[in-house]
């Protein structure tokens, strides 16, 4: 089984999870999810911040992808 990172890029974060690019760029202006900055100024994702969003806002059968 492949552990997910702690962080992810935006790439990262849309593959893992099944989201689009454009949702969480869009959950993330809204709020709901937060971003740590590198020095070099690119977006990571937390990867705990996208499972707690996912279970707390997804149908039964979208559950699938926190298993992993």
């Amino acid at each position: 089984m492949n552990q997910i990172p702690p962080l992810l890029r935006l790439a990262e974060a849309s593959r893992h999870f099944g989201l689009s690019k454009t949702t969480l760029i869009r959950l993330r202006r809204q709020g709901a999810l937060r971003i740590f900055k590198t020095q070099g100024k690119q977006n990571m994702f937390y990867r705990d911040d996208i499972k707690a969003f996912l279970s707390n806002n997804s149908t039964p059968s979208n559950n699938e992808h926190l298993q992993r």
